[in-house]
């Protein structure tokens, strides 16, 4: 079994979450968030799935979600983080 099965769900390679600066009006009554991330799917860049892709062990495959690591994608909650009201 590949080392990046064993270490987790998510195999090593570049990140989904994609940050952004939202538009600022002199005018806001409130003050600006400084910026927003928001996540893309990694089945955004895979147009068809390639023959003999790499899959996770069936066990792993339930707590990830997907059978394929490369359609994997983490859920990182906000809220219930240390520190954070819930």
């Amino acid at each position: 079994m590949p080392p990046e099965f064993r270490a987790g769900c998510h195999p090593a390679g570049r990140s989904q979450e994609r940050i952004y600066v939202p538009y600022r009006s002199p005018c806001d009554p409130c003050p600006p968030l400084p910026f927003k991330t928001y996540v893309v799917p990694p089945n955004q860049f895979i147009v068809f799935q390639p023959p003999n892709w790499p899959q996770f062990p069936p066990e792993q495959a339930l707590r990830c979600g997907t059978l394929w690591p490369a359609l994997h994608s983490p859920y990182r909650p906000r809220r219930g983080r240390e520190g954070e009201a819930t």
